[in-house]
């Protein structure tokens, strides 16, 4: 047995069973008196209440995280719902803003920038919702065409 990993009062313990049957000769020649059956009845109803705690204690830790885990779920679908919905809300602007005689009016680059970013935003919000780079990057596009718009209501 490597004695290196046990706590001290193990190796105490272990020291005094070995002079125990040292000095009896043997392991069989060890009187069971009525003291040591019942130490080892108490020994052993303390170590029963010991795994009974322990797994009680475990199994509160395991709710615990689980209940953490599902909150911490939660609060990041809700922040991605707000998002896709705003992106949603972005795109939903952007298009009814944009018309086709406008478009003759906008430069091919910011033409072209737009219709990326549309084409990044609209493969955001249809993937499973955890492309929010993307969305992000179709974001600063189109923040960046919205600078350079030409008034169309003429």
């Amino acid at each position: 047995m490597e004695k290196g990993s046990l706590a001290e009062r193990s190796i105490v313990a272990l020291r005094v069973v070995t002079e125990v049957i040292r000095h009896f000769g043997s392991c069989t020649n060890v009187p069971m008196t009525k003291d040591l059956l019942q130490s080892v009845k108490r020994a052993h109803v303390e170590y029963a209440l010991f795994l009974e705690n322990e797994r009680k204690r475990q199994c509160y830790l395991n709710k615990e995280k689980g209940r953490r885990r599902n909150k911490l779920k939660k609060r990041n679908e809700l922040i991605k719902e707000k998002a896709k919905s705003a992106l949603l809300e972005q795109l939903k602007n952007r298009k009814s803003y944009r018309r086709v005689s406008c478009r003759d009016k906008i430069g091919p680059t910011a033409r072209e920038l737009i219709s990326e970013a549309s084409r990044k935003l609209t493969e955001a919000l249809q993937g499973s919702g955890k492309d929010l780079q993307s969305a992000k990057v179709a974001q600063v596009m189109l923040r960046v065409t919205a600078g350079n718009e030409v008034d169309c209501s003429s």
